[in-house]
């Protein structure tokens, strides 16, 4: 009788252990899932690293927008750190990790997983150029009608010494990119009024096209008559066959030129040799420290053409141009650059950069030059003027310091309007779209939330308190175990007592 109550109340304790056990696995699978559907986690890192911020939340409050957040890889492969998931990677599952709290907290923005590898063709509609480079670890940010793409590195920042990951900038770029999708889209305007080549509705210039496809709102302005609206980001002249008025005149096109660079606009300006002399936008271009001279550019041996207009663009190296180029660089087999039947420009100052006093700093940069094969003939002239390489195509930036942030404005100067044709901006054997696009994107300022920090990696510890410390360790080291044993005491004197 008495081993048959030990054999009872011993399998009646197994029982019980058993389903405590079953249900403390529930409830942490219930909890596991809940936190992950919710985000309910509490963030004890110095620096709030997985923590939406309050100025995040005041900006993206008023967004109504449907926005999506892909990830390129399945979210089980993000968030697997078992040795047997070789995909795994610590940052990006850290991108993902915060970027769960956009989606608990607003109804607009969701995430969705894309598996790059079993269905490539998942991100074709993000691939804008023939030289797009979409990972597995990309974060890409989309509205319905377009999007931004960032490659891991660019959301944290890396000591350019050492290679250590510094900061978590993830908060500053995912906020800022649904900003910038929410917002109206980054504007660019034609001049028209001087014989610029602009065409009409159907009939566009190739580089409209390009920009619309960059995702911005395109028009045209009238100098003489408009004043240039505060959205647009980018002017554009193309081919003009008549001077801008300038001071002194009552409608000074220069001066809100002038004006609109000066409030961080961009400009593109795309000459020819058809174009006479123009001495008001060429002294306005002078003080970007370029000058388009007053011949052609011929090479026989690096031309597309028999007649050595079709030039066969070299890349530069180094310099703010290169930046345009950089990715197309690195291919093992580079698309060509054509500019046909070009100007040469100059750079006008002896070290390439230029100071005023009042704006900011200014240097002025070749992207693509000609091979030193090149020779420049004088209009209607067949005896070369001068040997080269020349600039076919430069870009000036001008930089100034607001509020201890770095703001930027573009000159681009092509010596040919033939540079952004449809013979070439849309094949992909050529590399003349993937260039302007990478200067179009650079110069459409985006709207950045600047109130938002960067999110430093120095002391990754638990920032707590020592009473806070003291706190965690009783309830640890004390409370847990203190109920623990409460309930085996219960136990334990309801069986000596059956």
């Amino acid at each position: 009788m008495n081993m048959n109550k030990k054999l009872k109340y011993g399998s009646t304790a197994i029982v019980f252990t058993v389903v405590v056990i079953a249900l403390i696995v529930l409830v942490n699978a219930v909890f596991s899932a809940l936190s992950q559907a919710y985000y309910l986690y509490t963030d004890m890192t110095e620096y709030n690293l997985y923590t939406l911020t309050d100025d995040s939340r005041a900006l993206l409050d008023e967004v109504d927008k449907e926005i999506t957040i892909y990830f390129c890889m399945p979210f089980d492969k993000i968030t697997d750190s078992s040795p047997t998931n070789k995909q795994y990677n610590h940052y990006l599952n850290m991108v993902y990790e915060f970027a769960q709290q956009y989606a608990a907290e607003y109804d607009n923005i969701k995430l969705e997983a894309l598996d790059i590898v079993k269905n490539p063709s998942s991100v074709e509609r993000f691939e804008t150029s023939s030289t797009s480079n979409i990972s597995q670890t990309s974060v890409i940010v989309a509205s319905d009608n377009d999007f931004r793409t960032f490659v891991l590195n660019a959301l944290f920042g890396v000591s350019d010494e050492s290679g250590e990951v510094l900061t978590f900038n993830g908060e500053q770029k995912l906020t800022s990119a649904i900003l910038q999708l929410a917002g109206d889209r980054p504007t660019a305007l034609f001049t028209v009024g001087h014989g610029e080549t602009v065409g009409a509705d159907g009939s566009r210039p190739a580089i409209w096209n390009l920009l619309e496809n960059a995702g911005y709102e395109v028009g045209t302005v009238d100098l003489t008559r408009e004043e240039i609206t505060e959205k647009a980001q980018l002017i554009v002249i193309n081919g003009p066959l008549y001077d801008f008025r300038g001071f002194g005149d009552s409608a000074d096109e220069i001066s809100k030129l002038g004006k609109f660079t000066d409030t961080l606009g961009s400009l593109m300006v795309f000459f020819s040799p058809d174009t006479p002399d123009l001495p008001e936008l060429e002294d306005m271009l002078a003080e970007w420290g370029v000058k388009v001279e007053d011949s052609v550019i011929k090479d026989y041996t690096n031309s597309e053409s028999t007649d050595g207009y079709k030039l066969v663009a070299d890349y530069t190296t180094e310099g703010l141009g290169a930046s345009l180029h950089s990715t197309i660089r690195q291919l093992d087999s580079q698309p060509k650059a054509i500019i046909e039947y070009a100007r040469p420009i100059s750079i006008v100052w002896p070290t390439g950069e230029y100071t005023t006093d009042t704006i900011g700093k200014r240097q002025a940069s070749p992207v693509l030059t000609s091979f030193d094969t090149a020779q420049a003939f004088g209009f209607g002239s067949d005896t070369a003027s001068a040997n080269g390489p020349f600039n076919l195509l430069t870009i000036t930036r001008e930089q100034r310091i607001k509020n201890n942030e770095t703001y930027s404005s573009y000159v681009m100067v092509c010596g040919t309007m033939d540079f952004a044709s449809d013979d070439y901006l849309y094949k992909n054997s050529f590399s003349n779209g993937d260039i302007l696009y990478s200067a179009m994107r650079a110069m459409g300022k985006e709207t950045v939330p600047f109130s938002l920090d960067y999110k430093w990696f120095e002391d990754n510890s638990l920032d707590i308190t020592a009473g806070q410390a003291n706190a965690w360790t009783i309830v640890v080291s004390v409370i847990v175990p203190a109920i623990v044993l409460i309930v085996g005491a219960v136990i334990a004197i309801r069986r000596k007592h059956l």
